[in-house]
């Protein structure tokens, strides 16, 4: 299915000026997926879906459900179903409550992943948050947090995934391996190459990294890790298309 993008912003109903001075509303993007006489569900980039009562949407908008575009929605009705619309100050949030929860031994938090990649196109939906900590010491970690390092947290919407490594284990791939599930090469590349992660808190340690010039890829494990994303992606995208018919 093709998803297109419109922008309906600038066709608000005259005749609800005056009710958007007494009803703040909040610019946010999504795309229907169900309607009815009253309300439209909609999909925001979260993932999260909504009923929104019609009378609340105070831009004119497509009832296609292959567009991906901008409603204005009302302050409140966001609020009530806790829709992020500043995904900075999301973000801000979760990074002061790691920082608060790992004190001394943090040294860093980058943010990966497609949340942070600015260069995507405005379609992508941008459902999980991908954070790495460095840290001074594994061992220091409440063990709650790394036992359940490969899982996420669900927050506002968004699945939260938290990684923790060490500058010994980047500089050490054995030791790299002995405690992390992911691939070396993968992960040293995310962190070193500031188009692929972006520095959230505390000091940026990139120049105590590696060179990522002269790196050995074990291919086979690149491919499996590929396939599994591959097949995830696809399985997700099926369980979304059967519940959106």
């Amino acid at each position: 299915m093709t998803i297109k993008t419109l922008s309906n912003l600038s066709k608000i109903r005259n005749t609800q000026m005056s009710e958007l001075s007494r009803n703040p509303a909040n610019e946010i993007e999504g795309i229907i997926v169900a309607e009815t006489e009253k309300a439209v569900l909609i999909e925001f980039k979260s993932g999260k879906q909504v009923w929104i009562p019609k009378s609340t949407i105070h831009s004119q908008f497509s009832s296609d459900k292959t567009i991906f575009q901008t409603f204005l929605i009302e302050t409140w009705v966001l609020e009530k179903n806790n829709i992020i619309v500043d995904e900075d100050l999301l973000v801000k949030n979760i990074v002061e409550k790691l920082v608060n929860q790992h004190s001394d031994n943090l040294i860093t938090i980058y943010g990966i992943g497609s949340f942070f990649d600015k260069n995507l196109p405005e379609t992508w939906i941008k459902n999980d948050i991908d954070l790495i900590l460095v840290v001074k010491s594994i061992e220091k970690i409440p063990k709650e947090d790394w036992d359940n390092r490969f899982y996420p947290r669900n927050i506002e919407g968004y699945d939260v995934f938290t990684g923790y490594n060490t500058i010994e284990m980047y500089q050490n791939k054995q030791k790299f391996h002995e405690l992390s599930g992911a691939s070396y090469e993968w992960a040293l590349i995310e962190i070193k190459n500031p188009k692929n992660s972006k520095l959230l808190y505390g000091e940026d340690v990139r120049t105590k990294l590696p060179d990522i010039t002269n790196l050995v890829f074990d291919y086979d494990d690149i491919l499996a890790r590929g396939l599994y994303h591959i097949h995830m992606c696809l399985l997700f995208r099926s369980v979304s298309l059967y519940f959106r018919h």
